[in-house]
């Protein structure tokens, strides 16, 4: 079980985590065992991000609820991206994370604050490398 936060949400990180099985064609791909093996990692992983997000976000228990709707769209529109999806199946396929390629995303979204990708990226990769080792070794999903 994955503890969500209240603040960028269980929702968003479902919603992204089927865009992304779904678009990498996993979906048909996978037996129902190795599919529910990397919804699960992949949620995993998606949370780490958004932890992550939120730490540097400063997002907390004082944050208000009107503030967070401009942030869960910027959220939103930096995950929905191919280059983002792409990031995160790469990190359950063992491969390095760029953290050029985040940081170009997140450029892209409108009203986007800035923050450090490369320190980011690489906490993001250290968390997501536990989370890669539980399927990694699977064939059908590399």
């Amino acid at each position: 079980m994955v503890a969500w936060s209240a603040f960028l949400g269980k929702d968003l990180a479902e919603k992204v985590v089927q865009k992304i099985i779904i678009n990498a064609g996993f979906s048909s791909a996978l037996s129902l065992l190795h599919r529910d093996a990397l919804d699960k990692a992949m949620k995993k992983i998606v949370k780490e991000l958004f932890d992550l997000l939120e730490y540097e976000l400063g997002l907390d228990e004082e944050t208000e609820t009107e503030e967070l709707i401009p942030i869960r769209r910027v959220v939103d529109v930096f995950l929905d991206q191919a280059a983002v999806q792409q990031a995160i199946i790469g990190l359950l396929q063992g491969e390095q994370l760029d953290p050029a390629v985040l940081a170009q995303a997140w450029q892209q979204v409108q009203d986007a604050p800035g923050f450090s990708w490369p320190k980011i990226s690489k906490r993001f990769s250290r968390k997501a490398k536990c989370h890669e080792n539980k399927i990694h070794s699977r064939s059908d999903i590399k």
